[in-house]
C-alpha cells in the first residue's frame, strides 16, 4: 500500500482539496491497469484466476483510500483497456463484476462500475454486447465508458445503449462524463 497511500497522499488529496475549495464536487474512478510486457506488467495468476481474490483485492484498495485518505471513487473500472494486451475478456470481466459490485455494497461503498472502459468505441461495444443479457451485473453498472484510440464509428450504439439505461457515457483519458 505504499504506492497507493504515497499518490493518494500527495496527487489526488490535494487536487480533492482543492477542486472542493472551489465549490466544485470532487469525482474520481479506479482503473488498474495490466498489459502483458507493457508498463504495468500481466496481471497476476492469483488475482486473475478468481474473481473472489480480485473482489478482496479491490475492495482493499478502495478502503484504504476512503479510510487513511478520505476519498470515495465513485467509479471501479475492473480493467483498464480490457483486451487490449491483458486477458480481461468479456467473460472474465463479467465474473469480477457480478462478484466484486455485491461486495461494494455490503460494505456501504457507493462506487459503481465504470465499464467496459475498452482501448475504443469499438471494442467497448464488443464488451457491451458480449454481457449485456448479464442481468445481474447491471444494476451495479454507473457509466459506460470508452478511450479514444482508433475507430470510434459506433459512438452514437454505445449513447443509444446507455441512454436506454439511463446511464452516463464518459470518453476517458481526453474528456468528462457525457
Amino acid at each position: 500500500t505504499e504506492e497507493l497511500d504515497f499518490r493518494a497522499a500527495h496527487w489526488v488529496v490535494p487536487f480533492k482539496d482543492r477542486v472542493e475549495a472551489n465549490g466544485e464536487p470532487f469525482d474520481i474512478y479506479v482503473s488498474p491497469s495490466y498489459f502483458d510486457g507493457g508498463s504495468s506488467g500481466t496481471v497476476p495468476a492469483w488475482l486473475f484466476h478468481s474473481p473472489g481474490e480480485y473482489a478482496e483485492w479491490a475492495t482493499a484498495a478502495l478502503l484504504r483510500l476512503k479510510e487513511n485518505h478520505g476519498i470515495v471513487a465513485d467509479y471501479y473500472c475492473i480493467c483498464n483497456e480490457a483486451g487490449n494486451n491483458n486477458a480481461f475478456r468479456p467473460d472474465v470481466v463479467g465474473r469480477m463484476i457480478a462478484i466484486l459490485s455485491p461486495r461494494l455494497e455490503e460494505l456501504g461503498l457507493p462506487t459503481k462500475i465504470q465499464f467496459p472502459e475498452g482501448v475504443n468505441a469499438e471494442v467497448s461495444l464488443r464488451y457491451i454486447e458480449a454481457l449485456k443479457d448479464r442481468t445481474e451485473i447491471w444494476p451495479y453498472i454507473g457509466a459506460i465508458s470508452h478511450h479514444l484510440y482508433g475507430k470510434n464509428e459506433v459512438l452514437t450504439d454505445i449513447r443509444d445503449f446507455a441512454r436506454e439505461r439511463g446511464l452516463p457515457t464518459a470518453q476517458t483519458e481526453f474528456m468528462n462524463l457525457t
